[in-house]
């Protein structure tokens, strides 16, 4: 009865006799096979199931307190969706400038000012023909 508690989702220890009365009236029917640990189960078993169930309930209610408290005051020490969402968007905002950056850099790099060329100025020589007579 153990794993079967354990795996069926939202019971409780609460709800173990409902589920025991199912898993009776299945095995009466014939659905399903009866097995000797879940028909000769130890009353004690079935205790300490209880005690664990208990105990379980009051760790979490101890750590809700705890949780309610830290918010009360302001201190958020799991750091919550807002702290979440904040990292998220300053860790995008870097990027956006680091790639601005980067195509700033790219485009002062290979894309450099046209040079200016010196024009050619004509030598002082006098001025003679070149044609030969």
């Amino acid at each position: 009865m153990d794993i079967i508690m354990e795996t069926l989702i939202l019971t409780s220890y609460q709800d173990e006799a409902r589920v025991r009365n199912l898993i009776d009236e299945l095995i009466a029917s014939g659905k399903i096979d009866a097995f000797k640990n879940y028909t000769h189960e130890r009353p004690e078993k079935a205790a300490k199931r209880a005690k664990r169930a208990l105990e379980e309930e009051k760790l979490f209610a101890k750590e809700q307190k705890k949780k309610s408290k830290k918010q009360k005051d302001g201190v958020d020490t799991e750091g919550g969706l807002d702290s979440l969402a904040k990292s998220i968007q300053a860790r995008h905002e870097n990027a956006l400038k680091s790639s601005e950056n980067f195509l700033d850099k790219i485009a002062q790099k290979y894309c450099s000012k046209q040079k200016t060329t010196a024009r050619k100025r004509p030598a002082n020589k006098p001025a003679t023909s070149k044609r030969k007579k």
